[in-house]
């Protein structure tokens, strides 16, 4: 049978859940660090007892386990360019905290984008926060501040899910939810 847990972004609950999995006898893990994770020691302590572990998405010690991740920065870079090529002058970036591998790739996309097309990089319009609705929508206003986001010359690449009120004409993410909002 399958275990299905949710750390609910939180290191804790994400050292608990693992503790607890261990000691039910699972025989492997499928896992996705929470936001919070930065002290990988519960994880690596899964190598000392041999348990199998497959991490996606979020990764960490890549030598010791196997892991499944998407080209974030290829990605990031094609949906900047595609925007640019579109007509977008200014493309910004609202990721998550830039302490997570997955926000330096894709972050590292975006950038590479708009050096290839020699666009000066706009330090307010690369916002990286914690990913969930609250942070987007604080996010949002960042980057709107001093009018720096204008309807008909500004899209996002985002991975934050609380910044779709922008008024943008596009948008380009990593996430599909039901409270994105585009006006």
């Amino acid at each position: 049978f399958v275990i299905i847990t949710t750390s609910h972004e939180s290191y804790e609950h994400e050292k608990r859940n693992i503790e607890n999995l261990v000691n039910m006898r699972v025989e492997g893990i499928i896992a996705c660090l929470s936001q919070e994770t930065t002290d990988f020691s519960h994880i690596s302590a899964l190598k000392d007892i041999n348990m199998p572990l497959i991490l996606f998405d979020r990764v960490c010690l890549t030598d010791q386990f196997s892991s499944v991740i998407a080209d974030g920065a290829q990605s990031a870079q094609m949906a900047t360019q595609h925007l640019l090529d579109n007509g977008s002058k200014r493309v910004a970036f609202i990721g998550g905290a830039n302490h997570l591998d997955i926000v330096k790739r894709r972050k590292h996309g975006y950038l590479e984008a708009l050096r290839d097309n020699r666009i000066p990089i706009e330090k307010e319009l690369v916002v990286c926060r914690k990913i969930d609705y609250e942070e987007g929508q604080i996010a949002e206003q960042s980057v709107k501040k001093g009018e720096s986001v204008k309807a008909g010359d500004t899209v996002t690449v985002r991975i934050s899910s609380g910044a779709g009120d922008v008024p943008i004409p596009d948008v380009a993410g990593y996430k599909s939810v039901s409270y994105t909002h585009l006006r």
